[in-house]
């Protein structure tokens, strides 16, 4: 009998989600509206303030390089804590002359 399998998909994305570190690309070398896959340690994590749409923030860094994590719509992550380590998978865009990657997927490890 073959085990079942699944296959994650980020929302609006045709690519399965990959959390193979062969398909990580170091944070250093993201580049503007390409897909990335990432693996880093949060260093800061900032929410917005009440009264305003909901969102988190969250820097990554690795040994290359440091990006932010942009959640819309969310006022906190369950598990989500500085120092932990997180991949993420999205497309890259650009917040205040930042690269950021809006609602990725994520994995905390």
């Amino acid at each position: 009998m073959k085990a079942a399998t699944s296959i994650a998909f980020a929302p609006g994305a045709s690519e399965p989600i990959s959390h193979y570190a062969e398909n990580l690309t170091p944070i250093g070398k993201i580049t503007w509206r390409k897909r990335a896959h990432v693996r880093g340690r949060v260093t800061v994590i900032r929410t917005a303030p009440r009264g305003s749409a909901p969102a988190v923030d969250v820097e990554v860094w690795d040994e290359s390089g440091g990006v932010t994590l942009q959640f819309i719509g969310r006022r906190e992550i369950a598990g989500l804590e500085v120092g932990r380590e997180i991949a993420a998978e999205g497309m890259v865009g650009e917040e205040n002359g930042s690269l950021t990657i809006l609602n990725p997927s994520y994995e905390l490890h």
